[in-house]
């Protein structure tokens, strides 16, 4: 659907309902926008812990993954720790790694990608506590903490080995509907959503109105 066939969608469904006038374009879209992100956030949150695993929900939000290296530099607030700036489109972490490389002898180094030990301000202190983290380097294995904090991600070592890059996969913000008299179709999710993404719209429009959905609308009263 093209943003000028949400928009003729929208209307169509909100306009079976009496009380419901004329809706001006500008809350029109605004309604549609904010059904694009919840649609996004429901499909991921019900699977996000085998999202990829989910061919369905893979399928519909398969255009917004991305990958990205990243690129890190010092962190000064905190020793041993690293920082990478998240995209600005960043919406939601799949899946991420680090390059992290060590010194097996004197003279030789070794670099190996691994993933990583998701923290949280309330974990951190006990996690750093842990002789046994997997933070730590042990049997040429470590996994890193990482932290997100204000746009930025903080990776924390325990000193024996050093982060050389960040790999994100990561789910970014949808593209938002505008105004517009154009007929190409909305691409960042795939045509077979586009009408439940209205349905969302209507809905979440009605309610803010005080319409309530349980109402038969014009249509189906007429048919009766």
């Amino acid at each position: 659907m093209s943003p000028r066939e949400f928009q003729e969608a929208f209307e169509y469904t909100v306009n079976k309902y009496d009380e419901v006038g004329i809706v001006p374009s500008d809350t029109i879209f605004y309604w549609l926008n904010t059904a694009i992100i919840e649609f996004v956030e429901v499909n991921y949150s019900n699977e996000k812990e085998s999202f990829e695993e989910t061919q369905k929900v893979t399928d519909v939000l398969k255009n917004l993954v991305v990958e990205e290296s990243l690129q890190t530099a010092n962190y000064t607030f905190r020793n041993n720790s690293l920082m990478a700036t998240l995209p600005e489109d960043y919406l939601h972490a799949v899946n991420e790694e680090v390059k992290i490389q060590y010194s097996v002898t004197a003279e030789a180094t070794e670099v190996k990608r691994v993933g990583v030990t998701d923290s949280s301000s309330a974990l951190l202190a006990n996690q750093l506590a842990d002789p046994y983290s997997p933070y730590r380097l042990h049997y040429r294995s470590a996994k890193p903490l990482r932290l997100f904090n204000s746009g930025k991600v903080i990776l924390i070592t325990d000193g024996n080995y050093t982060v050389l890059e960040y790999y994100l996969r990561y789910l970014r913000n949808p593209a938002l509907l505008v105004l517009s008299n154009t007929s190409e179709d909305y691409k960042d999710l795939p045509k077979n959503v586009h009408r439940d993404i209205v349905k969302i719209a209507a809905s979440l429009y009605l309610r803010s109105v005080g319409v309530s959905l349980a109402h038969q609308p014009k249509q189906q009263e007429s048919n009766k």
